[in-house]
């Protein structure tokens, strides 16, 4: 069982609804009133909710043995010194948790670390060259690949790494609550403003800003961030009075950002500002050598928690795991690894043990089936050596080769859903699955 998160609230019915906010999502809590138990417990984390009269060097000095993430409750009169995580208290139903689960799961230095790939190689060399300056960085790649990941990454190696990254998902917020939700408003500026708020860039003042999904933005406020990254400036909703926020934005997307941008849905000038520095990810599907080192870091962390004997795994496990497609990518993988080492009924992983989703991907390859190769990029094998036709030639061989792996790949071999799924005859395909074959052998021999 998952160990609770400790709740020490000064402030009774605050404490109440942090309660209920973990109890709603299915996580355990455990709620103290006003002082530090004297026995140290095995927890998650800790949360303090402090009053006007806390002393919160006293509370860190007392939970110096429990060795696990402190959070505090408060805004800007909550003086917390280093060591805690503060989260603004009109900001809790929305950052406490996700927080919480950041700064208990694997730091995302492990993932770097434990990255086997090329690809992942390079983009580690790129995060220790830029992470460092005040550049903004746009990343780009499917949803779940790691982008906030490879975000935090680069906070961490900033010199803003003192104060905590935070981090928008533009996805999640409402269009007409976004321009609030990021610049903050002035009690009465619309119906329902009952309250003054700081907004997000505020709290990020003097770290760094993560826009997550960023092509979701509406267009007025693309204007508003984009001045914002001009000067630093920006002014609330309601507001007559221009603040000025110290900050470095780091923004994702799945989206094809260029074609947003083409098709007038996202402002060019925006794109460029925030395009000082390009990260791509690629699909775990296309660096599958991160599969497996990722696969067991996360299986031995979540075997940690739960407090279990490390598993071992079945080479027919591992087959299904390798070969897998990946829709959701890294996400899906690290769901894939608590499942496993939640349900797991021996000590070493079989294929049974896997989601069905998986499982049921586990078919044995037709004589159709070629291994995806990972390295080979056709845009670069471009044959300019060679007269115009005969290059386009060479260059369409290759394109047909990576586009029939890829389908066979997906379609874990099968010719006729691989046909039916690219809209071609299954005659044709195998026919071009006959070619690379017989041009296989010939290299070998």
């Amino acid at each position: 069982m998952r160990e609770p998160t400790l709740v020490i609230s000064f402030e009774t019915n605050f404490g109440n609804h942090v309660r209920r906010l973990f109890r709603k999502s299915g996580l355990p809590v455990e709620l103290v009133d006003a002082a530090v138990p004297d026995v140290p417990r095995k927890v998650n984390a800790v949360v303090v909710i402090p009053d006007e009269d806390t002393d919160l060097d006293v509370i860190q000095s007392e939970l110096s043995g429990w060795e696990v993430p402190l959070f505090v409750i408060g805004g800007e009169q909550t003086e917390a010194t280093n060591g805690w995580v503060q989260i603004s208290p009109d900001r809790v139903d929305s950052d406490l948790l996700p927080e919480i689960r950041r700064h208990t799961m694997p730091s995302p230095t492990d993932h770097v670390t434990i990255w086997a790939s090329e690809t992942m190689v390079q983009i580690q060399h790129t995060i220790d060259r830029i992470g460092p300056t005040e550049l903004p960085v746009l990343v780009t790649g499917e949803s779940g690949t790691g982008k906030e990941v490879v975000a935090n990454a680069l906070h961490l190696s900033s010199k803003r790494n003192k104060r905590r990254l935070v981090v928008v998902d533009c996805a999640a917020i409402a269009p007409t609550l976004m321009e609030s939700e990021l610049f903050g408003h002035q009690k009465g500026a619309f119906t329902g403003a009952s309250t003054t708020t700081r907004g997000l860039v505020r709290e990020a003042h003097d770290s760094t800003f993560f826009l997550d999904e960023i092509g979701e933005l509406p267009t007025p406020v693309q204007v508003k961030l984009l001045r914002l990254l001009q000067d630093g400036s920006y002014r609330p909703v309601g507001g007559t009075e221009t603040r000025v926020a110290n900050l470095r934005i780091i923004a994702a997307t799945n989206r094809d950002i260029e074609a947003e941008v083409a098709a007038g849905r996202f402002r060019r000038d925006l794109y460029h500002r925030l395009n000082g520095a390009r990260i791509h990810i690629p699909p775990l599907r296309e660096r599958v050598s991160d599969i497996a080192p990722l696969f067991t870091r996360y299986l031995e962390h979540y075997c940690r928690k739960l407090e279990r004997t490390p598993l071992q795994i079945s080479e027919q496990a591992w087959h299904v795991i390798r070969a897998a497609y990946w829709p959701g990518n890294v996400r899906e993988l690290v769901n894939t690894a608590h499942f496993v080492a939640s349900l797991a009924r021996g000590k070493t992983i079989e294929v049974a043990d896997l989601p069905p989703s998986l499982r049921n991907q586990e078919m044995v390859p037709s004589p159709g089936f070629i291994p995806i190769q990972e390295d080979v990029t056709p845009i670069s094998s471009i044959r300019t050596d060679l007269a115009y036709k005969d290059a386009k030639r060479a260059w369409l061989n290759i394109f047909e080769i990576h586009y029939v792996q890829s389908l066979l790949h997906r379609n874990q071999g099968n010719v006729s859903a691989a046909a039916e799924e690219a809209g071609m005859d299954r005659r044709s395909i195998q026919r071009i699955v006959k070619r690379i074959n017989a041009e296989a052998a010939a290299s070998d021999e």
